[in-house]
């Protein structure tokens, strides 16, 4: 019986000194990949501030030898910058499809202000058009990073039709010219504003025919 009570307790005693090897080992093991972590950070982070002071260093060479070349050929600086500040503007101010719509819907008002007999045919034709197409969804925007062109397409860009689908039947670019409606440049539309100059000037007010049945003078019981 004794030697029973003896064989247990040292079995547990073995049990508790494995038991605590083996958890020294997973504190080591746990020390040893946070060393692992910490040194590849401390790696990583060292490389990065290097990679930084070098790509500072760099733009700081760029920026006085920049500053030489400007003080040492002043108009080929001055050239440079403009055409850099000429298309850093254009891209900003390309105009957007909102901005057509609502130049198209501002010159159909300033149109029906206008009586007929005074009323520009070649505006209010360009203008009525380009309503029509607006409506039937087939304008459509080509955006050429410094300026855009508005086009008509063949339909709606939803309508599933197999003429609208087919690639063959799609618009070729050697047409393209004769669909173009408008271009958009630095927040203009050039297009509509040159349709919309003398809008109010009808050319054929005094034309034959015209100015006889609108003159007062020919109306009835306006004779002397």
């Amino acid at each position: 019986m004794w030697r029973r009570v003896i064989n247990v307790a040292v079995r547990g005693s073995r049990q508790k000194i494995t038991l605590a090897s083996d958890s020294s080992k997973q504190v080591t093991e746990k020390k040893s990949r946070l060393k692992r972590v910490t040194g590849f950070v401390g790696r990583l982070s060292r490389k990065a501030v290097d990679y930084l002071k070098v790509l500072a260093n760099d733009y700081k060479a760029v920026a006085k030898d920049t500053v030489t070349d400007i003080r040492e050929q002043p108009i080929k600086a001055t050239i440079y910058l403009s055409i850099i500040g000429t298309v850093g503007y254009a891209f900003h101010s390309n105009p957007d499809y909102k901005s057509f719509d609502s130049k198209i819907v501002q010159a159909s008002n300033d149109l029906l202000e206008l009586g007929n007999i005074v009323r520009n045919p070649e505006s209010d034709q360009y203008v009525q058009n380009v309503l029509r197409w607006r409506n039937e969804g087939r304008l459509r925007r080509w955006t050429l990073v410094v300026f855009c062109i508005i086009w008509v397409d063949n339909y709606d860009k939803d309508c599933a039709l197999y003429n609208s689908q087919c690639k063959y039947l799609k618009p070729r670019l050697k047409d393209f010219q004769d669909r173009i409606v408008d271009v958009g440049f630095f927040g203009r539309w050039y297009y509509t504003d040159k349709k919309m100059i003398d809008f109010d000037v009808n050319p054929n007010e005094y034309a034959d025919g015209i100015m006889k049945t609108t003159s007062p003078y020919n109306l009835p019981g306006s004779q002397v």
